[in-house]
């Protein structure tokens, strides 16, 4: 359980760093700290309940992309600016060195392995971006449209 906190804060500062480094103003990285310690802390109890890391990352890009959406149109500030950084903690860098390591060692079945688990991530990443970003611009445009319907006069 330590484990995870532990991974949950560190996803988080992860978030925070990415942020600074795209000027991200200062007032946003509270909730880009948030966002990145929630989509990681999806990613782990996906992962811990035995779904696959596939689904795991796909459910938390998914957590990621929707409250992005929700902050920017709350911040009035780009998507981007927000998704980005709360993506980092679920790029598969530990999988990518461990397939260049192994493919530098000529081992083609580790290749092979890690290989194929980064891109299962990326897709997964990739895939959790696009299914969000349909479903919150067909929530958001519904909302809208219900928000702009003249009220009918209540009859007394």
């Amino acid at each position: 359980m330590t484990d995870y906190i532990i991974q949950t804060l560190m996803g988080a500062l992860g978030s925070v760093g990415f942020a600074i480094l795209f000027n991200v103003r200062s007032k946003q990285l509270i909730l880009l700290f948030l966002g990145g310690a929630l989509d990681w802390a999806v990613y782990l109890l996906c992962v811990h309940h035995g779904y696959s890391e596939f689904l795991g990352v796909l459910f938390a890009t998914m957590t990621a992309a929707f409250t992005s959406e929700v902050l920017a149109r709350i911040l009035h500030t780009p998507v981007l600016i927000l998704l980005v950084p709360m993506l980092v903690p679920l790029i598969p860098g530990g999988a990518l060195y461990r397939c260049m390591d192994a493919l530098v060692r000529t081992d083609k079945a580790l290749f092979i392995d890690y290989g194929t688990s980064a891109i299962t991530s990326a897709g997964a990443i990739a895939l959790g971006i696009i299914a969000m970003t349909a479903v919150s611009h067909i929530v958001f445009s519904i909302h809208d449209q219900l928000r702009k319907r003249p009220k009918e006069n209540i009859v007394k």
